[in-house]
């Protein structure tokens, strides 16, 4: 093998070092979460369009059918020093070497908890917006955020059990909302 062949051997075998990397480093948490959503939940939708009930649409990250009810969850992929406020319009998000400025994302996890309650008007609705696990937030946070480590633990604490009971108390009512999910109505 001459020393160009050498190259492109060791060029590939690099690329696929970085891509399992890669893969393991991004892939590898959102199976966990996934596992740990379906352990809790009789059902689950995740990225969906529902309608707002003002005539629009609304994104929805996931919804799980809980024996507890609706559990919403809003994703957020941001890290590091958190400054939130339920009050305020503006988050800021700092780590080294970087600042980012973001909407407060309560008020739309508002207007999903509305949209949601439209569709299943008497089943009660969870709703929390979910922050990486490497987020921190020093002068603490609203009561409707939590971080993915929160929400695992949280998850874990819940038993398997009690996912058909919510199939069945709360079954006509989750139809409904994936008849309309799926419609995009």
């Amino acid at each position: 093998m001459n020393a160009m062949g050498f190259a492109i051997v060791v060029a590939v075998a690099l690329a696929a070092i970085v891509a399992w990397w890669l893969r393991r480093r991004y892939l590898a948490p959102a199976r966990v979460l996934a596992r740990r959503l379906r352990a809790i939940s009789a059902d689950m939708l995740v990225n969906v369009i529902i309608p707002d009930g003002m005539g629009g649409e609304i994104h929805v990250d996931h919804l799980l059918l809980t024996a507890d009810g609706l559990l919403l969850l809003d994703f957020k992929d941001v890290r590091g020093t958190v400054f939130a406020g339920a009050q305020l319009d503006t988050w800021t998000a700092m780590e080294p070497g970087s600042r980012i400025t973001f909407d407060n994302p309560i008020p739309v996890l508002q207007d999903r908890i509305a949209a949601v309650s439209r569709l299943a008007p008497d089943v009660p609705i969870h709703a929390q917006v979910v922050f990486e696990k490497d987020a921190e937030f020093p002068k603490g946070h609203p009561p409707t955020v939590i971080t993915f480590d929160a929400l695992y633990e949280a998850l874990a604490a819940k038993p398997d059990e009690g996912r058909r009971a919510a199939a069945d108390v709360f079954g006509t009512q989750w139809a409904q909302i994936k008849a309309a999910a799926a419609s995009g109505l």
